[in-house]
């Protein structure tokens, strides 16, 4: 595979340009779908619907399946790749488009959980923060070397949610649930015990250690 330098030499366009055809190949080489779809913009229904989650779509990284209701039929497949993520460093963009191929590969939520259940409160949030570290470790089982970039990603996400948590002055209190979703998705790349998270959730992290690593692996 040429690196971006190879396509376009010092122009900066020519080279981002080169590095989206490199990560379309490699979310559709992991995914193992050739016709998956790999895009930079979101339709105008994706966008208001993270909106009201209080996501900006132009500025997230995600795997999307747009299913026909009726029959439950997917239409069309896609990983959106946005373009401020291209500002970051190379070994970041590998590893954020290499999960959201290990999305495309292994994500069932809708297939293996009864409705009922998922609409429970906080159930879909548990299922989707604890899909999270086996997502990465797909991309590491099928793709060697690619466990770097995975580990890169989560260890800045990690960085920044911990550095927007100091700079609020009006921070409130975090639920349990959440400081649970935290361990579930970031405890391997924390150094230490976090200071933010309660004994209480610790300890109930504790007892589900060995299960939550099952699942990973």
């Amino acid at each position: 595979m040429k690196s971006p330098e190879q396509f376009g030499g010092e122009n900066p366009e020519a080279k981002k340009e080169a590095l989206r055809d490199q990560l379309a190949a490699l979310i559709k080489t992991i995914a193992r779908k050739p016709h998956l779809k790999v895009v930079t913009e979101v339709d105008e229904q994706t966008r208001l619907q993270m909106a009201m989650q209080g996501q900006d779509a132009n500025r997230q990284w995600f795997w999307q399946q747009k299913v026909d209701k009726k029959t439950g039929k997917v239409l069309e497949e896609l990983v959106h790749l946005p373009e401020q993520m291209m500002e970051k460093s190379e070994n970041f963009v590998r590893g954020a488009s290499a999960h959201e191929a290990g999305h495309a590969l292994i994500t069932r939520l809708g297939d293996i959980v009864p409705n009922e259940v998922l609409q429970q409160l906080g159930f879909h949030g548990m299922l989707a923060a604890l899909e999270e570290r086996p997502t990465d470790q797909v991309v590491r089982d099928r793709y060697p070397g690619a466990g770097e970039w995975v580990d890169e990603v989560r260890r800045e996400l990690l960085a920044e949610g911990e550095a927007a948590m100091k700079a609020s002055k009006n921070l409130g209190y975090i639920p349990k649930i959440m400081q649970l979703f935290d361990l579930l998705v970031f405890e391997p790349h924390f150094h230490g015990k976090p200071t933010r998270i309660e004994p209480e959730v610790l300890e109930m992290y504790e007892k589900i250690r060995k299960n939550v690593e099952k699942v990973e692996h």
